[in-house]
């Protein structure tokens, strides 16, 4: 009876909103909203949208609401992308110095970055969340574990988001919340594996067995992907009947991992059935950049050379802006200002980042050309084989000769290519099957590329001149310069101004990037010049 308290105050507030008078302070209904949003998330949004902005009296009353309609829309999954619902919030219980609205402001105000996908102005916040939080408040404790486990997991911090799952289902044993416990040990299993401490991995994994059957689905469909991540890692005999088991089991189709499934699925040989499990996860999903690869895997099997290739491409297309976008994050978040540990581990996964993101970019730049024409010439072999026509055979060998020819004065620059692709294949195996072997290894060779910088620009330079022809000559009728030329291969990859100036240590950047501007007829204020030459170099190479 207790629980239900609440809604029964909220409907009656509400029923009566229509009276001449409002009987009950708004600030009391605000807190009742508050409450239920926790358990009726759904009714609290119904509730809140029926608050009339007229009886918002006093700073008090608007911070509250601005926290409470911030609150709801959280519950609601419905992600808020702009700080200005929040704003009165943040001014007014930004100045208290503790309290539970001041840290439940911060939390969601995090949230809010987290959402933009601001790391670091989120980080900020949610420390700020846990400083001003009263020890007794364990439920906003759980969550603001949670966050920064979000973050950091989604940085490549795995230690660092182990930890605090860890930390969350601390706070939610002291709750007896039996399913938020274990989904954050879970989330922190899962952190293990990636880590290789498997031994904490089991231990999860063997705790939680003998209570699956009284955690809701979602939880179940967790424990799942785990114990499969963690069969994979160890080699177990016994990950198909668990997969099969995994697929029994949970009813609702569209929460499983069918890229998982297809994952595994191909690394035994099975097309079909990896081109299944895809079509699963393509059916509720929007195609993200694991998927394209796995397309392409399993269409590469079945020899099907054109779908494969479309699937690559969009591969390298989806990978480069993934890396873009935590590239462009400053993820030195106000913890690992204050721990020295911390910020050595940081800038390791940087460099990684940087250098996965340069490589995937010189990649795409040249592997759908290459491919295309290897898959060309096997085509044509084998339909001229059927056919028998010996004359067309005659004359594809010869162009086959032509083509090795062209290969021998190219060398190089295949290789680099070679190279590339090779090293993008470890740190897929790496993501896949949670390998840090995989990662160490494709990080040192990474490493040792852009070790020389001036060898990397020259390299740079001579795989856009085999594979984005159009692109170069265009640069070179406008009057450009080859020091010009460079700068412009190295925007094309996805660098900004700032990095081209970093990594080439050109003191005349600001100067060659104003003749780059006038020779290509642009103003200071028409566009920013990295977004141009990207442009330019997607349209001259579609």
């Amino acid at each position: 009876m207790p629980a239900l308290l609440p809604i029964i105050f909220l409907s009656f507030v509400l029923s009566c909103s229509s009276g001449t008078k409002e009987k009950i302070p708004t600030a009391d209904i605000l807190e009742q909203i508050s409450i239920i949003a926790d358990t009726k998330p759904d009714s609290a949004l119904v509730a809140i949208k029926k608050i009339r902005h007229n009886d918002l009296k006093g700073r008090k009353c608007i911070a509250k609401y601005s926290l409470v309609y911030s609150k709801v829309l959280d519950k609601n999954y419905i992600d808020v992308t702009s700080d200005s619902l929040i704003a009165p919030a943040q001014q007014y219980y930004g100045r208290k110095r503790s309290g539970k609205e001041r840290s439940e402001t911060y939390y969601y105000s995090a949230r809010i970055q987290e959402n933009i996908g601001n790391y670091s102005r989120a980080m900020e916040f949610l420390h700020k969340a846990e400083e001003s939080l009263p020890d007794e408040i364990r439920e906003l404790h759980g969550l603001i574990y949670s966050a920064k486990a979000r973050i950091y997991h989604n940085s490549v911090e795995y230690e660092s988001a182990a930890s605090n799952y860890r930390e969350a289902a601390k706070a939610y044993e002291t709750l007896n919340n039996q399913n938020r416990y274990w989904i954050n040990k879970l989330r922190e299993a899962d952190c293990h594996i990636k880590c290789g401490h498997l031994e904490e991995t089991e231990r999860i994994i063997t705790s939680i067995e003998p209570v699956l059957d009284y955690l809701p689905e979602t939880t179940i469909n967790k424990y799942y992907q785990v114990k499969i991540t963690y069969l994979k890692k160890t080699g177990s005999n016994e990950i198909d009947s668990i997969v099969n088991q995994y697929i029994s089991r949970i009813r609702n189709k569209q929460i499983i991992d069918w890229i998982m499934i297809a994952q595994i699925m191909v690394s035994k040989g099975d097309a079909d059935s990896a081109l299944e499990a895809l079509e699963m996860h393509r059916s509720h999903n929007s195609a993200s950049a694991v998927y394209h690869y796995y397309l392409g895997k399993a269409c590469e099997m079945k020899e099907d050379w054109s779908n494969s290739t479309k699937a690559y491409k969009e591969y390298i297309k989806s990978h480069s802006s993934i890396g873009a976008g935590i590239l462009s994050q400053d993820t030195k978040f106000v913890e690992e200002r204050e721990m020295h540990q911390q910020m050595h581990e940081k800038e390791k996964s940087r460099r990684i980042i940087l250098s996965l993101t340069i490589a995937v970019a010189l990649l795409g730049l040249s592997l759908a050309s290459v491919c295309i024409a290897n898959i060309r010439k096997r085509l044509r072999i084998e339909y001229l084989r059927k056919e028998n026509l010996q004359n067309q055979l005659d004359g594809l060998m010869l162009e086959r000769e032509e083509l090795a020819t062209l290969e021998q004065r190219n060398r190089e620059g295949r290789k680099i290519i070679s190279d590339r692709l090779r090293i993008i294949d470890q740190f897929v195996m790496s993501d896949a099957c949670n390998d840090s072997i995989f990662e160490a290894k494709a990080s040192e060779k990474l490493k040792a590329i852009i070790s020389d910088r001036a060898e990397f620009v020259r390299q740079n330079r001579l795989i856009f001149n085999q594979s984005a022809s159009r692109f170069i000559n265009h640069l070179t009728e406008k009057g450009l310069t080859e020091i010009e030329i460079d700068h412009c291969c190295l925007y094309a990859i996805g660098m900004n101004g700032k990095m081209v100036t970093t990594f080439t240590n050109a003191k005349r950047h600001y100067h060659i990037g104003s003749d780059v501007r006038k020779k290509l007829g642009l103003s200071t204020h028409d566009t920013n010049i990295s977004i141009y030459i990207r442009n330019l170099y997607q349209q001259m190479h579609s």
